[in-house]
């Protein structure tokens, strides 16, 4: 059963001893494995889900400290957001206000970029169609010429 199923039937032994035993078995991985991402992704989700605001954002930031050598499965903006929301269940609404500054920059980026790379398809697509096109042309004036010469030599 996931974790989350037993933290929303109220289970804290079961949430606890999964969150021990989490810790034990991810230890065996590299933490920037699969695995080891997975877990701490999920280990900060049920922290704040607790109500553990403080070690929820240490794993958060623990997570940020690792985006440079390994992609995290978290969107940063995403992430940025749950710390956000961290910060404000521990009533620290200036960092929360930088935090949610921050994800809301991190999505307009991330949207830009990729409003960048459909452009970038866009007019390579286009530069292609441009290009069969004239190709096209080019073939169909010299099938036309081709005609003219066939008519003119039976003629």
């Amino acid at each position: 059963m996931p974790l989350i199923c037993y933290l929303r039937s109220g289970n804290m032994d079961s949430v606890n001893y999964y969150l021990r035993r989490g810790e034990e078995l991810s230890s065996q991985f590299p933490t920037t494995s699969v695995e080891g991402l997975g877990f701490l992704e999920e280990k900060h989700v049920v922290l704040t889900a607790m109500g553990r605001f403080r070690e929820s954002l240490n794993v958060q930031k623990y997570l940020q400290s690792l985006q440079s050598k390994s992609p995290t499965f978290m969107p940063h903006d995403k992430l940025w957001l749950r710390m956000a929301r961290n910060y404000k269940g521990l009533g620290m609404a200036d960092s929360m206000s930088v935090c949610y500054e921050h994800a809301v920059s991190v999505a307009d980026s991330l949207r830009g970029a990729d409003a960048d790379r459909q452009l970038s398809e866009f007019y390579a697509r286009f530069k292609t169609s441009e290009k069969e096109l004239a190709l096209a042309k080019v073939e169909s004036d010299k099938a036309r010429s081709d005609m003219w010469l066939t008519i003119a030599i039976g003629v």
